[in-house]
């Protein structure tokens, strides 16, 4: 896990798929911890655990509940024998069902997949039942087998954010030789839990995946890319096992570790660099945050725009702005629907001296004014309209110009 390319990736964006890789990964190791210890907490642990896990992520929704029937079915002779501890657990699932219950008529509980699903497709609708069951087999199996293809998974480079970093696949090419080795391993001890599991678990992970109409997007099968790493390790651990000298033990390990680390740093810190972030991302923003700092008798105002999406929020964070004041702000957010369509996707925010919001020209006026935006926001004919003057310009990581602050010369008619 610590040197695989899509846990290293993945866990560096502010993504919500994430933290389900704790959560029900959490779950699986305590319902299996039942089964060895036959302490009752533990299965009451994972099945609160697998509660929880249904609100990290939109595919723990459906996986959640495909583990939990597995596991009654794959274990059932012993579970069924002391029913108290599984009606328990049960109980304190259902528990974490109640808030997708009381949700579910605002559309939040399956608008997402609504948003991202082929089912969505104009033409769906104009077919007739058959036709509409043989689209979505079709769709279904194509999707879900993409998830399975050694190519997808061990050989073929992403760049986008529902993939890794450029020229860079999900697992190492080497790290295939090691699965295989972890699928071998895994067939001859098919007899014990843990490997009923992550069999079992390989199967419905990427099941929620099928369903979109990505062919292929890693970001949405985390727990399935955990599962396949455990497979990994198992192979890997079978072949050092192998290895009896300590010396050749302690350079394979390091061969490794150099392997990939090489091939994460290119790719990170070389290509990544110079291909997604060139163009301006958040850096130019981390920048201007510490050259704003000296223009704290100013007012500031930062255009918001789709290309300074989440820009606010990264000026709360790395300004220590105070939640509770952040939260004040988004009220219409929080009280109403989430899928509202009356709420304004351009939050204004104000944090000290500096406010984040779509420009308003007919407020540029005024000499304690400080306005910030990319080459977009700010036109040579607004510069000449409003007479602005140029104060500080930020660079992107290429070292070009990419943010501008102007400054207005003159006063407001009020």
């Amino acid at each position: 896990m610590a040197i695989s390319p899509w846990s290293i990736h993945f866990s560096r964006l502010a993504v919500e798929g994430n933290l389900v890789v704790l959560i029900f990964g959490l779950g699986i190791f305590f319902t299996l911890l039942y089964l060895k210890k036959r302490i009752s907490s533990y299965l009451i642990l994972g099945f609160l655990f697998l509660g929880i896990a249904t609100h990290t992520y939109y595919t723990e929704r459906a996986t959640s509940f495909f583990y939990i029937f597995g596991f009654l079915f794959l274990f059932k002779e012993y579970l069924f024998k002391d029913r108290k501890p599984l009606i328990y657990s049960i109980f304190v699932f259902l528990l974490f069902l109640i808030p997708h219950v009381y949700i579910a008529n605002t559309g939040a509980l399956t608008k997402r997949l609504m948003q991202v699903s082929y089912l969505s497709n104009s033409s769906f609708a104009n077919l007739n039942y058959i036709q509409k069951s043989i689209f979505i087999m079709n769709n279904f199996l194509d999707h879900y087998f993409q998830y399975f293809s050694p190519k997808n998974l061990f050989f073929n480079p992403g760049n986008n954010l529902g993939r890794v970093s450029p020229n860079l696949s999900v697992f190492l090419p080497l790290y295939f030789l090691f699965l295989l080795l972890g699928i071998r391993g895994l067939s001859s001890n098919i007899g014990k839990p843990l490997f009923k599991v992550l069999i079992f678990l390989s199967f419905i992970t990427p099941i929620p995946a099928g369903l979109t109409g990505d062919a292929f997007y890693p970001l949405r099968v985390l727990s399935f890319l955990w599962v396949l790493t455990n497979m990994v390790s198992y192979g890997f651990y079978l072949f050092f096992s192998k290895i009896k000298s300590n010396l050749l033990r302690f350079f394979f390990v390091f061969g490794l570790l150099i392997y990939s680390l090489f091939f994460i740093y290119t790719s990170r810190f070389v290509f990544y660099r110079q291909l997604m972030v060139g163009g301006g991302g958040s850096f130019p923003y981390l920048k201007l945050v510490a050259e704003l700092d000296k223009y704290k008798d100013k007012k500031v105002v930062i255009d918001s725009n789709d290309r300074s999406w989440g820009v606010g929020i990264v000026f709360a964070y790395l300004k220590r702005a105070d939640p509770k004041e952040i939260q004040i702000q988004l009220q219409k957010q929080m009280d109403g629907p989430y899928y509202s369509s009356s709420v304004n996707p351009y939050n204004i925010f104000t944090i000290s001296n500096i406010i984040i919001k779509p420009i308003n020209w007919s407020e540029a006026c005024d000499k304690n004014l400080l306005i910030v935006g990319d080459k977009y926001s700010v036109s040579e004919e607004q510069v000449s309209t409003h007479n602005l003057s140029l104060v500080f310009i930020v660079n992107d990581v290429r070292d070009k110009p990419y943010l501008f602050a102007y400054r207005p010369n003159s006063f407001c008619n009020h």
